[in-house]
């Protein structure tokens, strides 16, 4: 299995797609080169679509730095909608005043709303196979929950 003197041993269980002077066959038997002087021939591959998930949770081809680190304990997102923003939203309703419980009950309300809004929102653009989410597709979910939404181009 050595190489000759020029080729430090075991190179050639490694060579793919490269020629090479022994038979040799890697560790694993993944692959095996039939004489000498022949292409080795490299270990089976998958075809991997554009999309499809690695082991890792990573897409194929996709690099970047990570934006969060996952030891990070997360505060529940609906508590940024915060008792002034829904005060807000409730002037705007012609709301005057507002006991203290509503404010929970308010976030409960919105986060079955936003639940139910984005999960036909994600299922558009699932079935266009995209990646990214457009008006258009925000504008069908709420249409199709019956909360018909003008002046977005539809």
């Amino acid at each position: 299995m050595s190489g000759g003197p020029s080729q430090p041993a075991g190179l050639e269980e490694r060579a793919v797609g490269v020629k090479v002077e022994d038979g040799a066959a890697s560790s694993d038997g993944s692959y095996v080169t039939a004489a000498v002087g022949e292409v080795a021939a490299g270990p089976p591959h998958r075809a991997r679509g554009k999309r499809e998930l690695l082991a890792d949770g990573d897409r194929s081809g996709r690099g970047g730095a990570k934006r969060h680190k996952s030891s990070k304990r997360r505060r529940d997102a609906i508590q940024g909608i915060t008792k002034p923003a829904i005060r807000r939203l409730a002037r705007r309703g012609g709301v005057k005043r507002i006991s203290g419980v509503v404010y929970e009950e308010m976030r409960g309300v919105l986060q079955v709303f936003l639940e139910n809004v984005l999960r036909d929102t994600v299922a558009y653009v699932e079935h266009a196979r995209r990646m990214t989410v457009t008006a258009f597709d925000v504008v069908y979910a709420l249409k199709r929950q019956g909360h018909t939404l003008y002046g977005f181009g539809v």
